[in-house]
């Protein structure tokens, strides 16, 4: 169940490495999946797909076309991947020894029974968005986006627009829109931590997203050592980080030090929303990290 990055990663292994297997992937969408991400590019790629990336922190269409490059060089749609498919039930069958599935054609609206012995979800957990329970969300009359959900080139110009949330999209969406709009409000529930970005080190100043250069991207294609290099030092980095989130420990100490100076540094003109928005009771790490350049300027 779904073509996303997990799954496209088992189509190839199970073309090299399986024997005398059908596969059949359900996909509800019009097309494979994949979205942006604030993790290095240069980490989020499989190690049989090498790309060279435009930038340190690549956006959505980018990674899709990465996603997208993958299916049509091995033609996993026309073997494998039934788009616009939706599963909506699974049943295990004790007796038989077999999944049973009703799967329904979103196209036609028609449904269909099928089984399997083995079901593999990678559904993915970004699919199953759903909308805030917020009494009188669905009588505004203007534009209403879900970040999950959201349309590509919708123009925000000049416009009055509330972004609800401050999770890994909704400081993002701050970040980039703030500049474009006339007037921005925006709803935090409760406190939290904006931490350096991951593997910061190797980003640009203040942790911010960069452009490779032609120059740099040469380098890497030429020297492919030196990229491997390049990309082991900075998933070296990304591996630290999980020593800040054993409580009590010095990096814990550190983690919640740095990133306390850090937002009060850039909300040094706003001590009332400093108060308000740096966690008091948790350190960094008891939710996930939330990296986000550009995000406390905007505020």
């Amino acid at each position: 169940m779904g073509a996303g990055a997990s799954t496209l990663n088992f189509l190839k292994k199970a073309e090299e490495q399986l024997d005398q297997v059908d596969i059949t992937v359900y996909e509800k969408n019009r097309d494979v999946g994949g979205c942006a991400c604030d993790i290095p590019s240069v980490n989020y790629q499989f190690s049989w797909k090498i790309k060279l990336w435009s930038h340190y922190y690549s956006y959505s269409p980018e990674i899709w076309r990465y996603l997208k490059d993958i299916e049509e060089e091995n033609n996993f749609i026309s073997k494998y991947i039934k788009l616009r498919h939706q599963i909506e039930r699974v049943e295990w069958d004790d007796e038989v020894g077999v999944w049973r599935f009703k799967v329904k054609d979103l196209e036609t609206g028609k449904v269909s029974d099928d089984e399997a012995e083995f079901f593999i979800n990678a559904g993915g957990v970004l699919n199953s968005w759903k909308w805030p329970t917020i009494p009188g969300l669905h009588d505004f009359k203007g534009k209403l986006m879900h970040s999950a959900n959201y349309e590509e080139g919708y123009n925000l110009e000049g416009k009055k627009v509330a972004v609800i949330g401050a999770g890994s999209s909704g400081v993002q969406i701050v970040a980039s829109v703030q500049k474009k709009v006339d007037t921005l409000y925006h709803w935090v529930r409760s406190p939290i931590w904006i931490t350096a970005g991951f593997a910061q080190t190797w980003a640009g100043t203040d942790g911010a997203n960069f452009e490779y250069s032609e120059e740099q991207r040469k380098f890497l294609q030429e020297n492919p050592k030196k990229y491997l290099e390049y990309r082991k030092q900075i998933e070296n980095e990304l591996n630290q980080r999980f020593k800040f989130i054993i409580k009590g420990s010095e990096e814990a100490n550190q983690a919640r030090e740095f990133s306390y100076q850090e937002m009060a540094r850039k909300l040094a003109s706003k001590p009332r929303l400093a108060d308000k928005i740096i966690p008091k009771n948790f350190n960094p790490g008891c939710r996930r990290p939330t990296p986000a350049p550009g995000y406390l300027e905007a505020l």
